[in-house]
C-alpha cells in the first residue's frame, strides 16, 4: 500500500507535489488540533457541570455568602463558569456594601466576561470551516492541473488513445480524491465542536441569570430583615 502510495507521489509533477503536500499537512494539523480541542472541551465541561451545580445547590443567608461559594478553589481558576463568577464578584465587593444597581451591572460584567469565553471555546474553529472550504478547491485545483498536463501531453506525442493518457487521468484525479479526505472530517469535526461551544454557551448564560436572580432575592430578604 505504501509503496504505491509512494509511486503515485511519484508521479506528479512538481506543482502536483505541493499541492499534496500542502493536503497532507492541513490534514496533520487538523487531526492534532481535534485532539487538542477534545481535550479541552472534555475537561471543560466536567468542570462547568460541577460548578453550576454548585450554586443551584447553594443556600445563602447574606449578600456576601455569595463570595464564599467556591471558596476552596483558587482565584487562578480557569474554569470559564468561575471566571464569570469572579468578575461578579470582584465588582460587587469591592466597595463595600452592594445595591440593586450594583447586581445589574454585575449582570452585565458577565455578560462582557461571557463574550470573552466563547471567544476562547471558538479558538482553532475556524480552522476546520476554512479546510472545510479550501481542501476540495485545492485537489479540484490539482486535478485540473493534472489533466492539462495529460492532453498537452496526447497532443505532443501524437498519440489520442485512452491507454495514453489514462494514467495522468487517474494520478490527476487522486488530488479531489485526497481533497475530499481532509476537507469531509473538517466539516464534520466543525460542526461537532460547534455544537459543543453552543453547548457551553446555553450552561453559561443560564448560570449567569440565576446567579444574578440569586443576588436579587438574597439582597431583597436581607433588607427585609433589617426593616
Amino acid at each position: 500500500m505504501w509503496q504505491e502510495i509512494i509511486n503515485v507521489y511519484r508521479d506528479f509533477d512538481t506543482f502536483g507535489r505541493v499541492d499534496m503536500l500542502i493536503l497532507a499537512l492541513m490534514s496533520v494539523y487538523m487531526w492534532s488540533l481535534f485532539i487538542a480541542k477534545h481535550l479541552y472541551f472534555k475537561k471543560l465541561e466536567s468542570a462547568n457541570a460541577h460548578l453550576a451545580q454548585r450554586l443551584a445547590e447553594f443556600r445563602a443567608q447574606f449578600l456576601r455568602d455569595f463570595a464564599q461559594l467556591y471558596r476552596d478553589l483558587p482565584q487562578t481558576s480557569d474554569t470559564p463558569v468561575y471566571r464569570l463568577y469572579r468578575s461578579a464578584m470582584d465588582f460587587l465587593f469591592a466597595e463595600g456594601q452592594a445595591t440593586a444597581s450594583d447586581i445589574n451591572e454585575a449582570g452585565q460584567i458577565m455578560d462582557a466576561a461571557l463574550s470573552r469565553e466563547i471567544n476562547e471555546m471558538e479558538g482553532g474553529l475556524t480552522f476546520f470551516s476554512v479546510t472545510a472550504m479550501l481542501a476540495p478547491m485545492m485537489g479540484l485545483f490539482g486535478t485540473v492541473w493534472g489533466l492539462t498536463l495529460s492532453f498537452r501531453g496526447m497532443v505532443g506525442s501524437g498519440n489520442t488513445t485512452i491507454s495514453t493518457v489514462a494514467p495522468g487521468i487517474s494520478v490527476a484525479l487522486i488530488t479531489t480524491v485526497a481533497g475530499l479526505i481532509v476537507a469531509i472530517p473538517a466539516a464534520a469535526i466543525f460542526y461537532y465542536f460547534r455544537g459543543r461551544v453552543n453547548n457551553q454557551i446555553v450552561l453559561m448564560e443560564s448560570y449567569s441569570k440565576l446567579l444574578v436572580a440569586r443576588l436579587a432575592r438574597t439582597l431583597e430578604r436581607e433588607k427585609s430583615s433589617e426593616q
